[in-house]
């Protein structure tokens, strides 16, 4: 008689083999949430927020609406959990943009020069693949 562990060894390489193509899938989501956007010294603001991008984890890069060129960046950490789509701060500005594909979490936090004082925004939503 085989021990246990034996007959479990091809199920387990079976599921990481079907494991991998899915890694190599880029991720769609349609993101929605609020947003809070505060400038100078104003009083924040609270409104809706929606954001829809793919992210290629094979090619390290992430983009927005129809994905051009201009839209397109590199990822973070494609190695993180969760995901870091946007993690910098330069230039008078920093933006840390975060998906948690488990639970579908995406956080957005961006602060800039706008001219008119310092725009601080923070958002969270929840994202779904698009419909079909």
């Amino acid at each position: 008689m085989m021990p246990k562990t034996t007959l479990l060894v091809p199920l387990v390489v079976a599921q990481f083999a079907a494991m991998a193509p899915l890694a190599a899938q880029p991720i769609l989501e349609d993101c929605h949430g609020t947003e809070t956007v505060k400038i100078g010294n104003g009083a924040p603001r609270t409104i809706p927020y929606a954001l829809s991008f793919k992210a290629d984890l094979a090619a390290g890069t992430y983009c927005y609406g129809s994905c051009t060129k201009a839209q397109t960046y590199p990822i973070a950490d494609a190695a993180s959990s969760p995901l870091k789509l946007s993690d910098m701060a330069s230039g008078g500005q920093a933006r840390h943009l975060l998906f948690d594909r488990v639970t579908g979490r995406l956080t957005d936090d961006q602060q800039f020069d706008a001219g008119l004082g310092t725009v601080t925004r923070r958002a969270v939503a929840i994202c779904k693949p698009p419909a079909r």
